[in-house]
């Protein structure tokens, strides 16, 4: 908890109770939770959190560069602790998220030509190896 809290202190965030939670289960989590997963398993340590506090405390991580968002298809956002750059692969069958630790050079770029980049987002989406064997044996 140690570590959290002087994360959340390098990046001016006051390390409360609510946002050590909520970071220590993103950082412990490799699945791209949703708002709704990470409420429901923040929830078993603080009863008392509300989906508003997650939404903020995201928003806050968020602007400091510790979390990043990962929009996917419709109104669904996945959230990911940011560890070194690196892409996500979406199944459109069963929607799980998982990380590429293939060297994209682009993810980290900080320009192009005058453009400054604050931010580098690439999702590949396409059918995982699971479904698509699942496919292969319904078709059989």
């Amino acid at each position: 908890m140690e570590r959290i809290k002087k994360l959340l202190l390098s990046k001016n965030i006051r390390p409360s109770h609510h946002r050590i939670k909520v970071l220590q289960y993103l950082e412990q989590t490799h699945s791209h939770p949703t708002v709704e997963e990470i409420h429901q398993e923040v929830k078993h340590m603080i009863p008392t959190i509300s989906k508003a506090t997650i939404y903020n405390t995201l928003k806050v991580f968020q602007e400091a560069g510790l979390v990043t968002a990962i929009p996917l298809s419709g109104e669904e956002t996945r959230y990911d602790f940011k560890r070194k750059p690196h892409a996500h692969f979406h199944c459109n069958r069963c929607g799980k998220v998982t990380d590429i630790k293939t060297d994209f050079p682009c993810l980290s770029m900080n320009s192009i030509g005058a453009i400054k980049l604050s931010e580098i987002k690439l999702v590949f989406k396409g059918t995982c190896e699971k479904c698509q064997k699942e496919i292969a044996e319904l078709n059989l």
